[in-house]
């Protein structure tokens, strides 16, 4: 299986292991549709690290054998109601570092090209401006998809209504293996 490193239309990513873009397709499609999206097998650092949403104190006393653990729970109740949840952190290690560089040159690459991070001072006023027109450059993939999505909804042709009815277009559904050939042509009808 690969591991793919999908940029979504509105600068989001996911990392998807898949077999083939195929697979990677229909997985995508789980969550939205995958149009505009462009994505890559992903070779690069990887290093995720997430903590939980249990909160807890630990009162055990480490001085005496055999240990009996003393933990508290603090929010049981929020468990108890939503379940365990998991937040992605920041940049701990070296290798996180390198994967979050790695993944943000394909996924803002004008943002990369353009800004070059100097200090957590306040920016300068031209810094700013920059960082803006990079990110709109960076954007550009979610106009274009949204102006396709928009003029395929004026449509009412097969693949018009296709997309209308599953929330994925022909040729994506085509290349996750869900439909097998072409839509049906109105004109033969």
């Amino acid at each position: 299986m690969k591991l793919y490193l999908v940029r979504w239309p509105s600068l989001n990513f996911s990392l998807v292991r898949a077999n083939n873009e195929r697979d990677l397709i229909a997985i995508l499609d789980e969550i939205a549709d995958p149009e505009g999206c462009t994505w890559k097998v992903y070779n690069g650092p990887l290093f995720l690290d997430f903590r939980s949403n249990v909160h807890f104190e630990d009162k055990t006393n480490y001085d005496f054998l055999p240990l009996k653990p003393n933990i508290s729970i603090q929010n049981a109740d929020e468990l108890a109601k939503v379940g365990p949840d998991f937040k992605l952190l920041g940049s701990g290690s070296d290798t996180m570092r390198e994967m979050w560089e790695a993944v943000t040159k394909f996924v803002l690459p004008n943002f990369v090209r353009k800004i070059e991070p100097t200090s957590p001072d306040q920016p300068d006023n031209e810094t700013v401006e920059r960082c803006k027109e990079a990110l709109v450059k960076d954007l550009r993939v979610f106009v274009e998809t949204e102006a396709t999505l928009h003029e395929l909804h004026k449509r009412d042709d097969p693949k018009a209504s296709y997309h209308k009815l599953t929330n994925i277009s022909w040729d994506n559904a085509k290349k996750a293996g869900y439909v097998k050939s072409d839509p049906p042509d109105p004109k033969k009808n």
